[in-house]
């Protein structure tokens, strides 16, 4: 059993090449741990970034509690680097399944996360602004089937470093 685990580990790994390191400086500003400032309706939540497999990947791991509804949103986002683009894919406990390009802009200090637009779906936007090297803000959209740029706010949100 264990030889057939090493054979089968050690085919995989020969399948295809291996990637190039990645370069997450740009985005080394994210790593740690956020904490949402509550809003007026008491909904609160928070955020981590992480550098995992050996900084192959960032994964953000967020969620969001509603008080006013007794609510929980989680949900997992891996960011990776293929081809000179940086993307990112979205699962949540909703049923969510989002494919993202990122890109980062304003010297670093914006990071945004743009879904592709597909005919008859609404498209998203996720964007980050850091104000500092403890504060970030948190924008999230979302443009209608049929208008890919009609952006219209959903979520704003403030975030502090822990």
């Amino acid at each position: 059993m264990a030889a057939a685990l090493v054979v089968a580990a050690s085919a995989t790994g020969m399948a295809q090449p291996a990637m190039p390191a990645a370069d997450w400086s740009a985005w080394k500003p994210l790593v740690g741990e956020w904490v949402a400032d509550a809003t007026p309706d008491g909904a609160t939540g928070g955020s981590t970034f992480t550098l995992e497999l050996q900084n192959r990947v960032l994964v953000r791991k967020n969620f969001a509690d509603y008080a006013k509804t007794k609510q929980r949103h989680d949900d997992l986002m891996v960011m990776y680097q293929e081809r000179g683009t940086t993307r990112a894919d979205y699962w949540d406990n909703e049923g969510h399944v989002i494919h993202y390009v990122a890109t980062v802009s304003d010297g670093g200090k914006k990071l945004v996360f743009v879904s592709e637009a597909t005919p008859g779906q609404p498209r998203f936007r996720l964007t980050y602004a850091l104000a500092g090297a403890s504060t970030l803000g948190l924008t999230f959209e979302i443009a209608p089937p049929g208008a890919p740029e009609g952006w219209k706010p959903y979520i704003k949100a403030s975030l502090h470093r822990k």
